[in-house]
């Protein structure tokens, strides 16, 4: 039997920057390859729906898979927007190059500007 709370924990989870590793839903933190703020390094949470990922939060912007389940999707758009976070949609394979490295040659520069 599913847990019909699972999705709203998972929300909570995601929009919290919190671990979750629930049956059908999981929050992924990882450090991100932007610069650190002053305070501490830069986090990105993944809500992953088993091996699917559904959303990438990164600082105040929420990116969502277009596919993602409608229980999961409106919530999450709903609280994300109240809490002022920017919510974009893109298909789920854009969201798997967010979570990837940068090029090596990238990594390596301060203050985000390329190389001339």
């Amino acid at each position: 039997m599913s847990d019909t709370n699972e999705p709203t924990r998972a929300i909570a989870s995601l929009l919290e920057e919190e671990a979750l590793n629930g049956p059908n839903f999981q929050v992924e933190l990882r450090e991100s390859f932007a610069p650190p703020t002053a305070s501490r390094p830069v986090t990105i949470a993944i809500l992953w729906q088993a091996e699917r990922p559904l959303a990438v939060l990164a600082r105040q912007r929420l990116t969502l898979a277009r596919t993602a389940p409608a229980t999961v999707r409106g919530p999450l758009v709903a609280l994300a927007r109240e809490r002022g976070v920017r919510v974009a949609y893109t298909r789920e394979f854009r969201l798997w190059s967010l979570m990837a490295p940068p090029p090596p040659g990238l990594r390596a520069l301060e203050g985000g500007s390329l190389p001339v």
